[in-house]
């Protein structure tokens, strides 16, 4: 079992002189995290909440140890249960022993060395977004006792940039217990110690310069604890809903479910597996494959898209595998098809599930052989290929009516990731919302409505969301178009939002309702109530649907006991 090491330092460092070119590093399972060392201290470790490193490490006791340092450094074990180990030999009780730069010893099963660093010429090292995490989390519990001040900062970049000389920029103008992580393949979080509202403001403008002057776009949140919010879904919910600029869906907020489908990804990332994609229209399929190839080894090389559903047959072959000169009609030049544009990188195959069976089997062979062979040509190219592919489609359902290759499909899916519909992710669409109204609004020059009344969201959350995130973001930028100051219930597409929300309360049908109705008129109200669902709801639609006037449908509906939607 894993167990995640966060240690801590009390307030009183800030008064002390540190030693810039010592540091405390711990190492759990499959966790970092590193302090520096301050001098004329001693320093106690263990589990206890009162302890200077707090491990949270069962192996070790609630005092396990002190460190004291000076111009030497020495542990102490204080009567720890299990023990304290130094060059493989457990410690006496109560007696100092002096540690080598870069000499480890060990407190249950943590692993801890003092490191010889200098921070002045040494690039602060960005954490994985799981050990921010971590972090934030373990301060906002401590945030009761200690009363001290913090802020989140998240930094979304756009264009091109290099992820060292950004790294490099954000650390400079960061303190010593600062945290900096990487949050996805183009945003950080950083996490500022004993900053008020205002600090943080101060500090948010400092990186806007320092980024500008390498020329990075880059748009920023920020949340301050306590006044914005005092657990890590706030604070993060906060600083995420105020980007300058960019792409809402490129960082989305993130519900648990998302929160958990992203660390899978980060995982998923660091290899070179196939992924599948798997969800509804407008989820964000596309966002998260680009996700995957930035966080992955492959990021500084092509990441290429190809929509299988936009091409036909012919073309889409030659699209993928490229062709020589003469070919066809028409080829003059030799052109490099997307699977060697993208070598050494990443293939996004966007509705995968639309390529027809004879490029299906092309596909295969690629994929297997590791090599391509141009439209005209005999002679086979070698690729590295990365393919993350995506789906709306049930493809097993596919397989089983001859309409997708399974070996194809055992190819692709490597590692398969479910993303959840948005009408499961109630928590971000009032984010999201916003978001998607500050852009709108900022693409009008800055002027439209400034927020979104708490009915307007009731509203928005009440509904089923087929077009996801899409439309959602297609919904607030045409409410910015008929709002003034605030986005109303009156601003929003109201037959859409009533007829969705009759869907999710519509009783099934009661003995009482089916009373009297024969055979033939039960299956007739079947397909009334069914064509209402397939309209969610809106009944000229559904008339339209079961080729009779809106006036016969009512009476349908009168006949056969359908409640009308806005009856509902």
């Amino acid at each position: 079992m894993a167990w995640d090491v966060v240690a801590t330092l009390r307030e009183g460092e800030a008064r002390a002189a540190v030693h810039r070119d010592r540091r405390l590093v711990i190492i759990g399972a499959g966790h970092y995290d590193s302090r520096p060392l301050v001098d004329r201290t001693r320093l106690t470790i263990g589990r206890g909440e009162d302890c200077d490193v707090i491990l949270d490490d069962p192996a070790a006791s609630r005092v396990h140890a002190a460190l004291h340092v000076g111009e030497t450094v020495e542990v102490e074990d204080l009567g720890s249960a299990n023990g304290t180990r130094v060059r493989g030999e457990t410690l006496g009780a109560r007696v100092l022993t002096r540690l080598e730069l870069g000499e480890v010893f060990d407190i249950g099963t943590t692993l801890l060395v003092v490191q010889a660093v200098d921070p002045r010429s040494t690039p602060r090292r960005a954490r994985p977004h799981t050990h921010f995490e971590a972090r934030l989390e373990d301060q906002c519990q401590r945030r009761g006792r200690s009363r001290r001040p913090f802020a989140v900062i998240r930094v979304r970049l756009a264009g091109d940039f290099e992820h060292a000389e950004v790294e490099a920029c954000l650390g400079a103008v960061l303190g010593e217990d600062d945290l900096l992580a990487t949050w996805g393949p183009a945003e950080y979080a950083l996490l500022v110690m004993d900053a008020s509202p205002a600090r943080a403001m101060e500090l948010t403008a400092q990186l806007e310069r320092a980024l500008g002057e390498l020329k990075v776009k880059a748009r920023f949140g920020m949340a301050a604890c306590p006044a914005d919010g005092t657990t890590p879904d706030a604070l993060l919910g906060c600083a995420s809903a105020t980007p300058t600029d960019g792409d809402a869906t490129a960082s989305m907020p993130e519900s648990p479910a998302m929160r958990d489908l992203f660390r899978l990804l980060e995982r998923v990332a660091q290899g070179n597996i196939s992924v599948l994609l798997l969800g509804e229209t407008g989820v964000g399929k596309e966002v998260l494959a680009g996700t995957l190839h930035r966080a992955s080894p492959r990021r500084d090389e092509p990441f290429v898209r190809l929509n299988c559903a936009a091409l036909s047959e012919s073309l889409l072959e030659s699209e993928l595998f490229g062709y020589e000169k003469g070919a066809f009609t028409g080829a003059e030049q030799p052109k490099a098809g997307l699977m060697e544009t993208a070598h050494k990188g990443t293939l996004f195959l966007d509705e995968v599930g639309e390529l027809p069976l004879g490029s299906q089997a092309k596909l295969l062979r690629a994929l297997e052989q590791k090599e391509i062979l141009r439209l005209g040509s005999l002679k086979p190219r070698p690729i590295d290929v990365r393919i993350v592919a995506a789906t709306n489609r049930n493809l097993e359902e596919e397989i089983a009516v001859a309409r997708f290759r399974r070996d194809l499909f055992y190819r692709l899916g490597g590692a398969t990731l479910q993303v959840p519909p948005l009408r499961e992710r109630v928590g971000e669409i009032a984010p999201l919302a916003r978001l998607f109204l500050a852009n709108a609004c900022r693409a009008l020059g800055g002027v439209g409505p400034s927020r979104v009344s708490d009915e307007a969201l009731a509203r928005l959350e009440s509904y089923e969301w087929p077009g996801n995130i899409r439309e959602l973001r297609n919904m607030m930028e045409r409410a910015v178009l008929v709002a003034d100051a605030v986005v109303e219930p009156m601003h929003l597409p109201l037959d859409k939002l009533d007829a969705s929300r009759w869907r999710q309360t519509a009783p099934p049908a009661t003995p009482e309702d089916l009373a009297g109705l024969s055979d033939d008129e039960r299956a007739a109200r079947e397909r009334i109530v069914a064509a209402l669902e397939r309209c969610a709801g809106n009944q000229t639609r559904a008339a339209e649907m079961l080729g009779v006037s809106r006036q016969t449908l009512n009476k349908w509906l009168a006949r056969h006991r359908v409640a009308r939607p806005r009856d509902r």
